[in-house]
């Protein structure tokens, strides 16, 4: 239950954020500021640093890591047999992490959202039709709400929770270092003009919800295992059931 409730109070807080930036027009000030900073252009849509390091290179990065520990992981499982709590951990961490990438994937697709840089206030072509505002039919389509790139540090949200079982000491500094990671590089798409905060945090939300509920899932196996016992005892005589609690095995 405290678990449910600390996920529970991060949503409603993510999603009362969410709300102060895109429906209530925070995203258009925070836009604003970072868009006359440049002089009144994303001078950084192409800068060497935004575009090739913390986009392109960022990317590239954690295709290799993904790669890597999913070739450890079947290495693990297939070559060395190993059903440990670690190996098992990091297979829960690897479902979480591809989950999230996919959900925000399958989002862009399905819900079109402009970028800043397609509006015209922002020297763009293209009015503002907001999240929630119907689309004419006539308008092209974008894929920029959640945001994606930032994704990549989101979804290693994960990695909270793999520590929390694993060493729970180092946990809160994974959060941080996800985190960190997450706003850095939407942060870095924000001043190219590819994305509002609230796409931001938007895909915050999305991911912890992914890896929470991808982390509980031994727990609930572990409760129904549990009820479907009791039950199974109800349907003894109690006289058995008497002898198997004396039993010390």
């Amino acid at each position: 239950m405290p678990k449910f409730r600390y996920s529970l109070i991060i949503l409603l807080a993510g999603l009362s954020l969410f709300a102060l930036f895109n429906l209530a027009g925070m995203d258009f000030v925070w836009a604003n500021l970072l868009y006359n900073w440049q002089g009144g252009e994303w001078r950084l849509q192409h800068h060497w640093l935004t575009e090739q390091i913390f986009h392109q290179g960022v990317r590239s990065l954690n295709q290799v890591l993904m790669l890597t520990l999913i070739a450890y992981y079947f290495w693990q499982r297939l070559y060395r047999k190993q059903q440990n709590a670690a190996v098992q951990t990091l297979g829960l961490l690897l479902i979480s992490v591809v989950l999230s990438f996919a959900c925000i994937a399958l989002l862009k697709r399905l819900l079109p959202t402009e970028c800043p840089w397609d509006l015209q206030q922002f020297g763009g072509s293209l009015p503002y039709i907001g999240l929630f505002t119907q689309r004419p039919a006539e308008m092209p389509y974008t894929q920029c709400f959640p945001a994606g790139h930032a994704s990549i540090g989101f979804a290693w949200i994960a990695i909270f929770f793999y520590y929390l079982r694993i060493k729970p000491a180092v946990a809160k500094y994974a959060l941080v270092a996800a985190l960190a990671l997450g706003f850095s590089l939407g942060f870095a798409q924000q001043l190219r003009g590819a994305h509002f905060f609230s796409h931001d945090i938007a895909t915050a939300l999305i991911c912890w919800m992914i890896a929470a509920a991808v982390f509980s899932q031994p727990t609930l196996a572990t409760r129904m295992k549990a009820l479907f016992t009791k039950k199974a005892a109800w349907t003894k005589p109690a006289s058995q059931v008497e002898n198997e609690q004396r039993s010390p095995l």
